[in-house]
């Protein structure tokens, strides 16, 4: 925390160019550079601005195609929210990686829904595992520490444009500006000046802290106190700290397994992702090819099969012929991948990770931190998936393949579980 006064400092400086980036808001995906419209692979850039700058991906039609297949809910005209300005729900990012931040925003949308209050947005943070942490749990001596300094906004993640048409959404650097700022709240609470990775303190949860009623306890007493409280903000922290930056108290508020009604249906992926994703799934075929997740790196669960046999007798029959069959797992051992990909090769079927397409996704615009999220939404445009059980990378899938479900088109989906020894679980779409 000693470091504080200087990085609060460099942010002053930085004040004025970041409040400006904080107020824009993002646009839709925009078409720039189109070239040779008349031919079949005309390619197009699409820029979105991101919070720390802008984001180019290149397109060609048929990814665009693709892309716009993979979001069904885009053609849905109703209109935004309008903001409850009497009414607010602030909350805290959870501590964890990208699912586990996902679970737990499910709920706050939902209880932002049901209390009829604006969900306001946590400022920038340093996201666990995109911005910051190790990049691997097995190798000790090497765990691959993400050395960039980064931040995120949800908006850098999700569709919150789609999202007002289900609860109204407010950034917080809005929030400040409209509703903190002219009630007194300081300038060192101020969203552009917070430098802070999610699970540190910031002057804006601690002012929050101090003003808001504060909701504490499990799910269903934090819902029932944005509910039924009468004050402006209700806020939902991760950890409370007094005005030094030091933890008051070793309890952690986390929101995983709450209740969250429909909201994982309606809380959609920002469109960028699905324009990066579109590359990989364009070229092994929409709903063309079968996927699977394997966990090979996480030592809290158990873990996929040791062998590359014991996986084919698991989907070996679920396979059509000379099907691509798309793997995502954290294996580092070479020679577990050669093993897998010879035993697919054996039955006719090629195999794909992430690295053979990450070149390619780089040049059209591809950032790092963005990596797990893009290859979620390729498994989810596969024929068939197989996953871990008890892992929120598989769980995610699950999600965004339900919500798949839910639309119209081409898009069903039957569930099945099979291999409880082995930890698996299959959806495939018919």
């Amino acid at each position: 925390m000693g470091a504080r006064a200087g990085a609060l400092a460099w942010a002053l400086a930085a004040a004025l160019m970041r409040a400006r980036g904080a107020q824009a808001v993002k646009s839709s995906l925009v078409r720039r550079e189109a070239s040779r419209p008349e031919a079949r692979d005309r390619s197009f850039t699409l820029v979105s601005r991101l919070s720390d700058g802008e984001l180019r991906i290149v397109m060609n039609d048929e990814q665009d195609r693709v892309a716009e297949e993979m979001q069904p809910w885009l053609k849905s005209a109703e209109p935004h929210m309008n903001v409850i300005k009497t009414r607010y729900l602030t909350f805290e990012t959870d501590n964890g990686g990208f699912n586990n931040i996902r679970m737990a925003f499910e709920y706050f949308v939902d209880v932002a829904r049901t209390s009829n209050r604006t969900l306001v947005l946590p400022p920038h943070e340093g996201l666990y595992l995109l911005d910051w942490g190790p990049r691997t749990a097995r190798n000790r001596s090497d765990q691959g520490w993400i050395g960039t300094r980064t931040q995120t906004e949800y908006d850098d993640l999700w569709d919150l444009g789609d999202l007002r048409k289900k609860v109204p959404v407010l950034k917080a650097q809005d929030f400040y500006d409209d509703v903190l700022r002219p009630g007194g709240a300081p300038l060192v609470a101020s969203p552009s000046l917070q430098i802070n990775n999610q699970p540190d303190f910031s002057q804006w949860k601690y002012w929050l802290s101090k003003t808001a009623d504060v909701a504490l306890g499990n799910c269903g007493t934090v819902r029932h106190v944005a509910e039924s409280s009468q004050a402006a903000v209700v806020h939902i922290p991760s950890r409370l700290w007094d005005s030094h930056g030091h933890m008051t108290s070793e309890r952690e508020q986390r929101f995983l397994y709450c209740d969250h009604g429909n909201t994982d249906k309606e809380i959609h992926y920002q469109r960028h992702l699905y324009a990066i994703a579109s590359g990989p799934i364009a070229r092994m075929g929409l709903r063309n090819y079968t996927a699977l997740h394997l966990r090979r790196n996480d030592f809290q669960y158990q873990q996929a099969p040791d062998t590359p046999s014991r996986i084919m007798e698991k989907i070996a029959e679920t396979l059509k012929p000379k099907e691509t069959v798309y793997v995502a797992s954290d294996e580092l051992d070479p020679e577990w991948w050669s093993q897998l990909r010879s035993a697919l090769k054996a039955g006719g079927h090629e195999l794909m990770t992430f690295d053979d397409f990450k070149p390619e996704l780089l040049d059209r615009g591809l950032k790092e931190k963005f990596s797990g999220l893009v290859e979620m939404i390729i498994c989810t445009a596969a024929r068939s998936f197989w996953g871990s059980r008890q892992s929120t990378f598989t769980a995610g899938i699950q999600s965004l393949r339900k919500t798949l479900r839910e639309s119209s088109g081409p898009w069903s989906v039957s569930e099945e579980e099979f291999g409880v020894t082995n930890k698996f679980a299959f959806l495939q779409f018919r």
